[in-house]
């Protein structure tokens, strides 16, 4: 299994990297039932399973300041590292090659035979994963080489025609770390970047409208325009700006928020954060866009309105104390558990290599 070699396994404290969260849960889960998982990442990562690094540090760790210049080191630590799985796949006895990284790894593919496939984590749409012209050739040029697994139907349905899906496997949430609190708090939470298109802004008016003080959680950059007009500005004993905390830390923020708001305006891949909350008991009110009705259970775990519909918003704000707590706990041990995701991959990964064969 090939990480991404921009952050080290697991995810440092300063960052949340949900991607390596979930390939980290995925290799240690297969390990567990019995898998020889090996898994190939940056020398800076620490994971139970083999390790393969040849080396090659995460580019995190260079502290690189220029943007140009991590973006550089990033692509060429992955392409070192990929061309090296490669070389391991073809003399090794592996069933199966599993990547994490759809933009480097497609261009290695001719020279590999046998099962290989990717998680797709991203969204394809024109502005997000296939901007550029040379998004779109690499995804037609390279579509029957790579069987990619799609986290969301949603996804799925949008990106067929240049992801090549084997299968579909939602997330999974490791419950034991983030626990229940059946009484939550009294103040509304925001979990995610702070950019437009997550619009903390957004959160900001809805919880304002609704009565209710509200917390943001998420990295930001002060000099970045948007969070300069839009969020700035309204920082103060009702909206508070807490940046970022710590992956393990992040039950506490659920537990003690009243509900979680999820305003996206873009097609999300999955949300995280959401299952994140409603394993914690706290439900969560979403625009319709992405995977959100694939994750919540409108009027059970929490509310999805109509994209832009702010009032719908407000009105579900005010309704919040009709969710059950309990519930939204049970739904996600139902259908987001660690359990039930690595028994999703090792299904879509018995199914590739049968068919290999």
């Amino acid at each position: 299994m090939l990480a991404q070699t921009s952050m080290p396994l697991p995810s440092p404290k300063d960052k949340i990297f949900a991607p390596g969260i979930i390939f980290t849960n995925i290799a240690i889960g297969l390990n567990k039932r019995g898998h020889d998982v090996t898994v190939m990442a940056a020398s800076d990562s620490k994971v139970k399973t083999k390790l393969l690094d040849y080396k090659i540090p995460s580019s995190y760790s260079l502290n690189l300041m220029d943007a140009s210049d991590r973006t550089y080191r990033s692509a060429q630590h992955q392409m070192y590292l990929t061309s090296e799985a490669i070389k391991e796949f073809k003399v090794g006895e592996y069933d199966l090659l599993h990547l994490d990284e759809f933009r480097v790894a497609p261009y290695f593919s001719e020279f590999v035979d046998g099962s290989v496939t990717c998680t797709y984590h991203g969204i394809p749409a024109k502005d997000h994963d296939l901007k550029f012209d040379l998004d779109i050739l690499r995804q037609k040029k390279f579509y029957d080489k790579i069987n990619f697994i799609a986290v969301a139907d949603k996804q799925r349905e949008l990106g067929s025609e240049y992801f090549k899906f084997a299968g579909r496997v939602h997330h999974g949430v490791d419950t034991l770390k983030f626990k229940f609190s059946k009484r939550g708090g009294d103040r509304l939470a925001f979990v995610g970047r702070l950019v437009e298109g997550k619009n903390p802004d957004i959160a900001i008016e809805i919880a304002k409208n609704s009565n209710y003080s509200i917390d943001l959680y998420g990295d930001y950059d002060e000099e970045n325009e948007y969070y300069k007009s839009k969020i700035e500005p309204q920082i103060g004993e009702d909206v508070g700006v807490k940046g970022h905390i710590h992956f393990l830390k992040m039950s506490n923020v659920y537990q003690n928020a009243k509900a979680l708001l999820f305003p996206i305006t873009w097609d999300e891949a999955f949300g995280l954060v959401v299952i994140e909350a409603m394993a914690c008991g706290t439900p969560v009110i979403a625009f319709d866009r992405g995977a959100m009705k694939e994750l919540i259970v409108d009027g059970v775990t929490g509310f999805v309105v109509k994209e832009g519909d702010i009032k719908a918003m407000i009105e579900a704000v005010k309704n919040i104390d009709k969710i059950d707590r309990q519930k939204c706990r049970e739904h996600v041990e139902k259908n987001f558990s660690l359990e039930k995701m690595v028994s999703g991959y090792e299904d879509v990964f018995k199914n590739i290599i049968n068919k290999s064969k």
